[in-house]
């Protein structure tokens, strides 16, 4: 399963730093998920977008010039994952989606079983942890 993850941030620097580890480390153990993760940076002045470009080269970062606010922020990581793709030529869009808070930390299995979920109830438009 592909699945995005999209992060919308602003000046949260050590929480997002916490999230992106948990991302990565569940990720790690999770390698029938191809995934992509999309941190959009919302003009933050403590250094966010600096630090997931050097501690997290894996992320796709759009340090944006102006705070886009959340909803905003989060259709631009949408686009990046290529919805609206077959009008712009682009990727195909993955198969689900999660927009993850920055202050949110996943916990071990959380990703393979909400994508797991998904996967096997293709009638579901969406879910969430507990």
């Amino acid at each position: 399963m592909r699945l995005g993850i999209v992060i919308v941030s602003f000046n949260v620097r050590d929480l997002l730093r916490s999230c992106l580890t948990s991302v990565h480390r569940d990720l790690a153990q999770a390698p029938d998920l191809d995934t992509r993760v999309v941190v959009v940076d919302n003009a933050s002045g403590d250094e966010s977008a600096a630090m997931v470009g050097s501690e997290f080269p894996q992320a796709t970062l759009i340090a944006s010039q102006e705070n886009l606010g959340f909803a905003r922020g989060n259709n631009v990581g949408l686009r990046s994952l290529g919805f609206e793709a077959p009008a712009r030529g682009t990727a195909t869009p993955p198969d689900a989606v999660l927009l993850l808070n920055p202050d949110t930390e996943v916990q071990p299995g959380a990703l393979a079983a909400l994508a797991g979920f998904l996967h096997a109830h293709p009638q579901a438009g969406g879910c969430g942890p507990a």
